[in-house]
């Protein structure tokens, strides 16, 4: 009976047409899609016009299991049709045995990818230092680019770019030579909407004055990046996550006016309560922000509200949130500034941490809700 039922399942699926099938197995990992040869000969050649390919050598245990997973690597890429288009590739490799030779052969997958014009490419290579494959800076058709554990970028490496198409781009783990390689980086990308960094570092600062500004960027995330210019570049964002600690450069005096931004998510290690109230200063048409608070440090004991208040607190604003809250007197008094100047305030909301007390929690409830409230529509949510 159980025979006869997948039997019926099999033949359901194979009444479909051979682009559904595809679109079906492109949610598979393609090692996965590949073994769905073995169930007809009209299934055979299916895998190898599926759209997407996703491959990972998680699997990999030793250098005998390495070197075949290069090898499927290679007949996964050289199997396909040179005028069949790949929509997406993506690559993860996390073996850290002392096999190099995928790491040589890693730009050779990466130009056989671009011959079939791919337009979403992730590479993550977080095992032995790989070489930087420069053909991706050249490759018109990339709308999305994922990059993560090219340690060492330096400026050979960015020497042309020439990105037209490009619309997302991610960087994680990234080590470059010097801040103009990450300048050169994002000039090649005139219509770039989506950018983001996850520590992203140089290791030398240098001028980037002649640096184009990004005027078509909506949204950017940057968690933990040393690069000067890096804030000064985001200027036309509308949404801004920024994890901000000491050694992040992100204290730039040269501020830039974010005439567009409308929602803020700050991070931080330290308590930066009077930098922020200077970046507020720079947002003018701000209307969401979020901050929270990680760990607990000496920056701007005693905080005092200040006389002077942005505009998009006066006027804009409307909500704002700090999560992490442990009830300390900089956050609180934030909290009193918030709700005693925004007049357009609708939520103010409090997440505590869970270091603080029930007895804790109480009390600072109770002095939040004595605050004075600027907005009469303004509703106070604290949330344990």
């Amino acid at each position: 009976m159980g025979r006869q039922q997948a039997r019926r399942v099999v033949d359901r699926i194979s009444s479909l047409s051979d682009e559904l099938i595809c679109y079906i197995l492109s949610f598979l990992m393609t090692k996965d899609a590949v073994v769905t040869s073995v169930l007809s000969k009209r299934w055979y050649p299916l895998w190898r016009s599926v759209p997407i390919i996703n491959l990972s050598d998680e699997h990999v245990t030793d250098e005998e299991t390495c070197l075949r997973f290069g090898q499927f690597v290679f007949s996964v890429l050289l199997s396909r049709d040179v005028m069949q288009a790949i929509k997406r590739f993506r690559l993860k490799s996390v073996y850290k045995g002392n096999n190099y030779s995928n790491n040589q052969n890693l730009n050779k997958w990466v130009s056989l990818v671009l011959d079939r014009r791919v337009e979403h490419l992730e590479l993550l290579v977080h095992t032995v230092p790989k070489l930087f494959p420069m053909d991706i800076l050249s490759c018109r058709t990339l709308v999305v680019l994922k990059l993560s554990g090219f340690r060492k970028v330096n400026e050979n490496d960015v020497s042309s770019v020439e990105l037209p198409s490009l619309k997302i781009l991610h960087l994680g783990a990234i080590g470059f030579r010097r801040d103009r390689c990450l300048l050169r980086l994002l000039s090649g990308c005139p219509n770039l909407e989506d950018f983001k960094v996850i520590s992203v570092v140089s290791a030398s600062h240098d001028s980037c004055e002649e640096f184009k500004s990004l005027t078509k960027l909506i949204r950017a995330e940057i968690l933990c990046c040393n690069i000067n210019f890096i804030v000064e570049a985001l200027y036309n964002v509308q949404y801004l996550f920024l994890r901000v600690n000491k050694e992040v450069s992100v204290y730039s005096n040269h501020l830039p006016v974010f005439s567009n931004l409308t929602r803020m998510v700050l991070s931080f290690d330290k308590y930066m309560w009077r930098w922020l109230v200077k970046m507020l200063k720079h947002c003018p048409k701000l209307q969401i922000l979020e901050v929270i608070e990680i760990g607990i440090g000496d920056f701007d004991e005693n905080w005092v509200c200040p006389k002077f208040v942005p505009e998009c607190v006066s006027l804009q604003l409307r909500d704002c949130a700090i999560r992490g809250f442990e009830g300390s007197h900089d956050a609180l008094q934030f909290a009193r500034y918030i709700m005693g100047n925004a007049s357009a305030l609708q939520t103010m909301r409090i997440y505590s941490n869970k270091k603080l007390g029930s007895n804790a929690k109480v009390k600072v409830n109770e002095k939040l809700s004595q605050c004075k409230k600027h907005s009469a529509t303004c509703q106070l949510y604290f949330f344990n």
